[in-house]
């Protein structure tokens, strides 16, 4: 699974399928990708401005539901290694930082652990047991496990965000 903001990013897809890989692209916007919970072994993400982190990681929850056990997801490009490369990325070291720090909190927070980071691309990997980190995870800790959504249900089904009002 290739993931993107909008249907436009088909050449990451096709770059995967030229090298025998099979590939599909999921475009992330208000509702879940019209996938079963599980169904896919590694999901990636090339300068795709996906916003990982905002919004408690809703973007990241929805990848870890599509993800099988032991999958694995691949970052590359901003804001990995952004050290090396900010001043070509026209953002601040401050954005950056801040905005790969939301990313590898989120990442945690799902019990997903961090196998490399090389150059511009990192890949983390989704635990076998998710069950046991669900136990482990603080109830008013960010982001909620939802026990009550049925995962598999994806067709037409929002993606729950919930803003603080001020």
């Amino acid at each position: 699974m290739s993931f993107a903001p909008r249907d436009t990013h088909e050449a990451q897809v096709q770059f995967a399928l030229e090298r025998g890989v099979p590939a599909l692209i999921g475009v992330l916007a208000s509702k879940r990708l019209p996938y079963p919970s599980i169904a896919f072994d590694m999901a990636h993400c090339s300068r795709c401005l996906i916003p990982w982190g905002q919004y408690d990681g809703i973007n990241l929850i929805e990848v870890d539901r599509v993800l099988r056990p032991g999958g694995y997801w691949i970052l590359s490009g901003p804001p990995i290694n952004w050290k090396r490369y900010w001043k070509g990325w026209e953002r601040t070291k401050e954005d950056l930082n801040s905005e790969q720090s939301a990313i590898e909190d989120v990442a945690k927070s799902l019990c997903w652990k961090k196998l490399v980071e090389k150059d511009d691309i990192s890949i983390w990997q989704k635990p076998i047991n998710h069950f046991s980190c669900k136990s482990k995870h603080n109830a008013g800790q960010s982001p909620q496990f939802c026990d009550a959504q049925d995962p598999d249900r994806a067709w037409f089904v929002p993606l729950i965000i919930t803003l603080a009002v001020a």
